[in-house]
This record gives structure tokens, C-alpha cells and sequence, in this order.
């Protein structure tokens, strides 16, 4: 359970754009944006995933103030990811608050003055605003992959916790197989972090969407003699008798037991 404080809460709509697994609803942070420029001049940084989704909705110029200078950070990695995805980066034109570009001053008088030079400038000005669209990461470019999963052989007792806490089904088993599907890590780390034998690594790497398949092998636990599949076909413990001599447990009713490889 999620508790928020109402009176920290600036209702900046940030969260809802970082969330990697989409769990909060709400309005994105409020952005003023103009044909398809959008300005960087709130107070709330911009996350690389929302100046991704501003990417897909159209957006392809960035007007950036100098004074936030600590957002060209965000902003070179969102461009060295679109140029990694083979995608134009966005192009960027800075200004500072307190000079006298054009950039600025306030949207609509730049609006007012230039309907008064343009009158297409009305038309375009009076279309509805193109919103981002809140969708998972890894479904912005659907042919690339974020992140890269990848599994130690000799440590992994197949749990299934990584199966059963991924919220976007990264993992399956298929035909005596474990299947890791990359390309669907929206990079939440869950699996990583909740790993009992810490065999999982999970690191950004951008390539195209790949499926990596480990075998399972038949073992023999030397303990209990009992067969039990594997990703590491060398003599060790089965789960059950690892769990029972970590924790000092007599019993049965854990580890094999609980797995089900019938897929």
C-alpha cells in the first residue's frame, strides 16, 4: 500500500510519467508547447521517459532555459537513446528568462504577435494541443529493447519469483525452458531486487528485442536423491534441501513442492 501526503504534494503530475509499471493515474505535468516545440521552463524536471512520450506525440524541438542547466542531463540521455534506437534526436534552442530572446517571453505573446504577422500561425494555434500518451517504456519503440536480463546458471534454483513479481511478464516457462523476454523491461528492477539467490542482473542496454532461453537440466540432489531440473546441470542441492540448510528447516513442504514446471 501507497500512502500519499496530501500537504507535500505539489500535484507536479511527475510520478505519473516516471512510474515504470504505470501504477499512478493522473494529468502529466503541465508543459507550454507550441507547434511542435516544447519548453522546459517549469520548475518540475522533465523524466527521459516523458520527454520520450512528448517525442512519440509529435514533439521534435526542446526550448530549453539556460537556468536549468541541471536538465541537460536528462536531455542528452533521452537524445543518446533515440540516437541509440536510430531515431533523430531532438533538436534544442536554449534561452535564459532574464535576456531578451524572443524564447522568453510568455507563449501567448509570442502567439499574439506572431497571428498578427501569420495567419496560419491562428490555424495551427487552434488545434487541440497533441497530449502525450502514458504508456510502458518499453512500448515507445516496439522493435528496441532498454534493458538487458540476464541469469546466473550456477545460482538460480528456479523459484519462480521473478515470474510471479514481474509486472510485465519479462519471464515464462515454455517447452523445459525458461524464457526471458528483454524487450519487455520497463527497467523497475523488481526481479533483481527480490532475487533469493541474487542471480539476476539487470542493466540498460539498448539493442534490438531479442528472447533468451535457458534449458533446464535434470540433477540429482546428493542430499535427498530426489531428481529436480536445473538451470546448472553440475551435482548441488535441489531448492528444497538449499532452503532447509539456510534456514535450518526439517521438512518437506517447501522448494520442489511449491514449483510448477508443467508449462
Amino acid at each position: 500500500m501507497v500512502n500519499i501526503i496530501p500537504d507535500a504534494c505539489s500535484g507536479c503530475g511527475g510520478c505519473i510519467a516516471a512510474c515504470p509499471v504505470m501504477a499512478i493515474t493522473g494529468s502529466f505535468p503541465e508543459r507550454q508547447t507550441v507547434d511542435d516545440h516544447l519548453y522546459l521552463d517549469a520548475i518540475t524536471a522533465p523524466s527521459v521517459k516523458e520527454l520520450l512520450l512528448y517525442y512519440r506525440a509529435g514533439y521534435r524541438t526542446l526550448v530549453v532555459d539556460d537556468n536549468h542547466f541541471s536538465w541537460c542531463d536528462v536531455v542528452d540521455r533521452t537524445n543518446n537513446l533515440l540516437r541509440a534506437c536510430h531515431q533523430e534526436p531532438f533538436s534544442l534552442n536554449h534561452y535564459r528568462h532574464d535576456d531578451n530572446h524572443a524564447s522568453a517571453e510568455p507563449v501567448d505573446a509570442v502567439i499574439a504577435r506572431r497571428r498578427f504577422l501569420r495567419i496560419g500561425t491562428v490555424q495551427r494555434y487552434l488545434r487541440k494541443k497533441r497530449a502525450p500518451t502514458n504508456r510502458l517504456i518499453s512500448d515507445i519503440f516496439p522493435d528496441y529493447q532498454l534493458f538487458s536480463i540476464n541469469i546466473n546458471k550456477d545460482t538460480c534454483s528456479l523459484c519462480s519469483s521473478c515470474l510471479k513479481l514481474c509486472p510485465t511478464g519479462v519471464f515464462h516457462y515454455q517447452n523445459k525452458q525458461l524464457v526471458i523476454e528483454s524487450g519487455k523491461c520497463v527497467g523497475c528492477q523488481l526481479c533483481q531486487a527480490s532475487c533469493p539467490e541474487s542471480a539476476i542482473e539487470m542493466r540498460e542496454e539498448i539493442t534490438k528485442k531479442t528472447q533468451t532461453h535457458y534449458s533446464f537440466n535434470a540433477a540429482c540432489c546428493p542430499r535427498c536423491q530426489q531428481p529436480f531440473p536445473s538451470l546448472n546441470p553440475g551435482e548441488h542441492l535441489c531448492p528444497a534441501c538449499s532452503m532447509q540448510e539456510k534456514l535450518r528447516f526439517t521438512g518437506d513442504r517447501i522448494g520442489m513442492k511449491s514449483l510448477n514446471f508443467s508449462a
